[in-house]
């Protein structure tokens, strides 16, 4: 199995995709085959658990109006993935990567995570995967949108920046949404290459072994999911599926990139429709009614995304990202305990095995070591 360290944890951050059938969730110690089985019928107002009782759920809707000015912003440059990896997860189309080069992000903390009882303002963190929701998952000023796409990532001091103690024995996840739409002509306009990227790949097929390693692009540069405009809104939420663990950190772009095509997004809910499972069903022999535990059946819906969930006394911050420059990073390679220099090239030990899994799907994400919590993310 892939996994990376999380420096200064001494655990191993647990990629997902080795781990179907039954996904180890974020944020918790269950596989989702011990969970009840879930789906999107009711765009999620059927969950129980953490997702029925929790007060600080996603998504939301957000009035920018009412957002309070953030002290500071993020300061982005997710890097370039290579390696690339999509999964249909069944409640989701997702992508992952072996080595991740040139990243270089911090995000603050916002009083997170006990953070600021250590006086940590300010954390790095590593991109894990991304994934989609057709349609919008956050409303914005009242307004929706075809897909949101959610980038995951972890709190992580492989770059020498402290981390809380909470980040250090079980994952702090920050995830970055952005509003995708049609392009002024849907028909004949231009494809978004993030979409296109889990478009032209998603697997029809549910699991690890359906995956599909991507050939062209060989690289793919994450900043590139995200809108000219950096103006984003920052709140305390969860995930966007079961679990539903609360405790992420949420960055949502109010800006949308309007460069989706009409055939990209019937691509991308056909393919989700269309995933096929194995599972128990009735057949009729001799006409007799009989159990056949290895039907091929369709588990996927077109539409997966949840249901808005009340803000209730939460404070949304309003922020402008910063576009980092070329500054140092790190590049970590799926398969190894500790960070590469960006001057040497990725480790030829990589073996083809999977990554990481939507929590989710949204969200299986990943597991840390001990407590096994798991991106799926996104949410």
């Amino acid at each position: 199995m892939h996994s990376l360290f999380v420096a200064g944890s001494g655990r191993k951050l647990l990629k997902i995709g080795d781990n179907f059938p039954g996904l180890f969730l974020v944020g918790s110690n269950k596989r989702e085959s011990d969970l009840e089985e879930w789906d999107y019928n009711q765009n999620g107002a059927d969950w129980t658990e953490t997702c029925s009782t929790g007060l600080e759920q996603s998504p939301i809707n957000i009035q920018i109006s009412s957002a309070k000015p953030a002290s500071s912003g993020a300061h982005i440059k997710f890097g370039t993935a290579e390696g690339l990896i999509v999964y249909n997860t069944g409640h989701s189309i997702q992508a992952e990567w072996k080595v991740l080069t040139e990243s270089n992000t911090t995000i603050p903390t916002n009083d997170m995570w006990g953070a600021k009882a250590e006086g940590i303002d300010r954390v790095a963190i590593e991109p894990l995967q991304f994934h989609i929701h057709s349609t919008c998952e956050h409303i914005v000023n009242g307004e929706g949108c075809q897909i949101e796409l959610h980038l995951v990532s972890v709190a992580t001091n492989s770059t020498g920046v402290p981390i809380p103690k909470q980040c250090q024995s079980s994952p702090c996840y920050a995830v970055f949404g952005v509003k995708y739409d049609f392009s002024s002509d849907p028909l004949v306009g231009s494809e978004d290459s993030g979409i296109a990227l889990l478009a032209d790949n998603a697997p029809s097929k549910v699991g690890s072994d359906a995956a599909t390693y991507v050939e062209t692009p060989e690289t793919f540069d994450l900043d590139a999911l995200f809108p000219d405009d950096k103006t984003y809104i920052n709140y305390q939420g969860s995930l966007t599926a079961p679990p539903c663990s609360e405790g992420v950190n949420w960055h949502m772009f109010t800006a949308p990139r309007r460069q989706i095509s009409i055939a990209q997004y019937e691509n991308l809910q056909s393919k989700l429709a269309s995933a096929l499972v194995t599972r128990a069903c009735q057949t009729f022999e001799d006409e007799r009614r009989t159990v056949n535990f290895g039907c091929q059946v369709p588990y996927g819906s077109r539409n997966n995304n949840r249901g808005i969930k009340p803000l209730n006394d939460r404070t949304i911050y309003k922020a402008e990202a910063i576009v980092m420059g070329n500054e140092p990073g790190v590049a970590l390679n799926a398969t190894d305990s500790s960070p590469v220099s960006q001057s040497l090239a990725p480790s030829s030990s990589s073996s083809s095995g999977n990554v990481m899994m939507h929590y989710l799907h949204p969200v299986a994400v990943a597991a840390m070591g001990g407590v096994m919590a798991a991106l799926a993310l996104m949410t």
